[in-house]
């Protein structure tokens, strides 16, 4: 099993080959950071078992984050990264688990 580090540059090189610019993959990866952290005391896991993570459990991160006050473009942000994360996850373990994918915030326009 990688640690959080090897997930990390490897998930960091999955989106230098989709041709991410440098300051995207570093947002990106700490939104995935920021939601794996909050995962760890709601939830007892390690950054291993990310997999794990189940569309309720998108919507708690969601109700926290929008109880802390911070704004539905953010948290539609923080989500399309972790979505992300679950492809690149999808890639290297051959799956097709996102729960993340389908997922809409009311109050977010389309653009």
């Amino acid at each position: 099993m990688m640690n959080e580090e090897k997930y990390q540059e490897a998930f960091k090189k999955y989106l230098e080959g989709k041709k991410y610019y440098p300051d995207t993959i570093k947002q990106t990866i700490r939104r995935v950071n920021k939601f794996a952290e909050w995962l760890q005391p709601q939830h007892g896991w390690s950054f291993e078992e990310f997999e794990n993570v189940e569309y309720k459990h998108l919507l708690d991160y969601i109700n926290h984050e929008k109880a802390r006050g911070i704004s539905t473009g953010v948290i539609h942000n923080n989500i399309s990264s972790i979505s992300h994360y679950f492809e690149y996850l999808n890639k290297e373990n051959n799956n097709n688990l996102n729960p993340a994918r389908t997922l809409r915030l009311k109050g977010k326009e389309k653009k």
